[in-house]
């Protein structure tokens, strides 16, 4: 019996010494620019990261497509990365955290161009893309690992419905940045198109700038959850530019909704410069600063969100300044200032308010409907959940307009996450 327990545990230290050798030698696959340039080059079209435990570097500061790429005509040079892969952004092949992934329109070859795509196709759980390292070593606010410069007027996609299918996509993705790095940002959209989704954002360091920073385009940005010592978490600069299809005013040109945002010391989402798209269904919880900023924007919409202070700061919860805005169907609670207006127009309506110091700040003008000093009723008080008690004096208390209706039909709630009415059966 001794004997055999020997062998067992000389067995046991044998495969363990086999297996640490065995991480020791795995390393992430090592991707800098001149290796993608030889891979789009062949030609293909589309470099694939499937799934892969030991990861993929993508080093230094990438273009795709860049200059050195014998580009087609109109073609798509797109990175997927598929549903498991693990994505650590470096300046060198040490791993270093840094650098950056930008797609573009190609400058090169004449008249001949091409533009530069992403496809994060991630799913739920152990499926989601993870990026590790996501920082930049510059000051600017406006570069960060992903960099999206594709020209949302370009030819190649038409129909503007065909973009969020065909074009930049970033789904169920768990982006990590680096710790106590310069101001940096983690998607930088630029006059572009893109749609992010389902994505979560941690920051580590304490001077992550942003998660993401976008100046005009075309986007959707939805059901993502932010947290962490974000100074700010969403920024959208400008206006929908009119080359992009004359979608002015289209409520899907430009929707920041039903995203979580949590912890941030600065603002949680700014909107300016001819914002004209809608800020909805978000929920904002313990934002230092404001918690939805709108500055110089025409034809701004902000409703059905749920804004949470912490009587440890002395916060807000919507700052319009020259502005117009419409302000709906909003809950406030826990704060410093609930509503503050500046040079702005347009009223607060149906809004609900709860221990907040003072409703109205600024100009704000109360308008419609609004209840003061009345508990929302969620469901409980867990920072994840808030869905409304059936008993909630917000259900049913919002735009009393069908394009307002919830889901199931109803009336429109007081709130970012309508309630599902009770449904009696008789005996």
């Amino acid at each position: 019996m001794v004997r055999t327990n020997t062998t067992l545990v000389a067995l046991c230290a044998i495969f363990a010494l086999v297996l640490t050798f065995g991480n020791a030698l795995a390393q992430p696959d090592e991707w800098d620019q001149d290796r993608i340039d030889a891979w789009f080059n062949v030609p293909n079209t589309e470099l694939p990261f499937d799934d892969d435990p030991d990861g993929y570097w993508i080093q230094g500061d990438i273009q795709i497509p860049s200059d050195d790429v014998n580009v087609v005509d109109g073609e798509a040079y797109t990175v997927v990365f598929e549903a498991g892969a693990n994505i650590i952004f470096s300046v060198d092949d040490q791993g270093n955290a840094g650098g950056s992934l930008t797609m573009r329109v190609s400058t090169d070859a004449g008249d001949d161009h091409g533009i530069g795509c992403i496809q994060v196709q991630g799913g739920p759980g152990e499926d989601m893309v993870t990026m590790d390292g996501v920082i930049v070593e510059e000051v600017q606010m406006n570069w960060g690992g992903i960099v999206i410069l594709t020209d949302p007027s370009d030819d190649l996609l038409d129909d503007w419905q065909d973009r969020f299918a065909s074009g930049n996509n970033i789904s169920y993705c768990h982006i990590l940045n680096a710790s106590d790095g310069q101001a940096a940002t983690a998607i930088v959209l630029d006059d572009a198109q893109v749609w992010v989704h389902n994505c979560h954002f941690n920051a580590q360091g304490d001077n992550y700038n942003a998660f993401l920073t976008i100046n005009h385009g075309l986007y959707a940005f939805q059901s993502n959850y932010i947290e962490g010592a974000v100074a700010t978490a969403i920024s959208c600069n400008g206006a929908l530019d009119d080359a992009a299809g004359g979608l002015e005013g289209n409520l899907l040109s430009q929707v920041v909704s039903n995203n979580h945002v949590t912890s941030a010391t600065g603002d949680g989402i700014q909107v300016f410069e001819g914002f004209n798209g809608a800020v909805r269904n978000n929920i904002l919880v313990d934002i230092q600063n404001l918690a939805i900023f709108v500055d110089n924007s025409a034809d701004a919409i902000v409703c059905n969100n749920c804004i949470v202070g912490g009587s440890e700061f002395e916060n807000v919860g919507i700052r319009i300044l020259t502005a117009w805005c419409e302000v709906s169907n909003n809950i406030f609670v826990d704060l410093t200032v609930g509503v503050n207006g500046d040079n702005a127009n347009g009223d607060v309506d149906y809004c609900l308010f709860n221990d907040i110091d003072d409703e109205f700040a600024g100009g704000a003008d109360r308008g419609v409907d609004c209840q003061l000093d009345t508990d929302p009723e969620f469901v409980n008080d867990d920072p994840e959940d808030f869905h409304l008690l059936y008993t909630s004096p917000a259900i049913d208390a919002g735009v009393p307009d069908e394009d307002y209706n919830d889901p199931d039909d109803s009336l429109n709630d007081t709130s970012s996450r309508f309630a599902m009415k009770p449904v009696f059966v008789s005996q």
